[in-house]
């Protein structure tokens, strides 16, 4: 945990409502298909790479901060940015393809990425509670 807020300070945070996402929509998604099991694996293939994402995005973050350089930075940004949506639009043709789980599913997992942060503001004072009480 402290790795992971050594590279942004609301990654954790972020990361949890990113969980807590994933299983309310799976709590909740479950009872709506046929393919339960096919369902729940796409689920948290997606909810997998929001993670992935959020913690590459978070690291390029701090690399473009540190270098100092802004060119060097925005052509490695911009270069990361375009190998993400590659890999998850390559994981999506490959399970569109090869008929691998249910591809809504997948892209619902994604797009936690986008509800992870519309949640934070509201989660930050319950995430700030918990630590007090863990003492972390």
């Amino acid at each position: 945990m402290n790795r992971l807020r050594r590279i942004n300070p609301i990654l954790p945070e972020f990361l949890g409502n990113l969980l807590l996402y994933g299983i309310l929509v799976q709590v909740v998604g479950v009872w709506f298909v046929r393919d339960k099991l096919s369902y729940t694996l796409s689920l948290w293939v997606g909810i997998g790479l929001a993670i992935g994402m959020a913690i590459h995005m978070a690291v390029l973050i701090l690399d473009a901060v540190d270098s100092g350089v802004k060119r060097q930075a925005q052509v490695k940004a911009t270069t990361f940015c375009i190998l993400r949506y590659v890999i998850v639009g390559g994981v999506l043709a490959l399970a569109t393809y090869f008929g691998l789980g249910n591809v809504i599913a997948i892209g619902i997992g994604i797009f936690g990425v986008k509800v992870a942060a519309l949640l934070y503001p509201f989660t930050k004072e319950f995430f700030a509670k918990f630590k007090k009480e863990v003492g972390a």
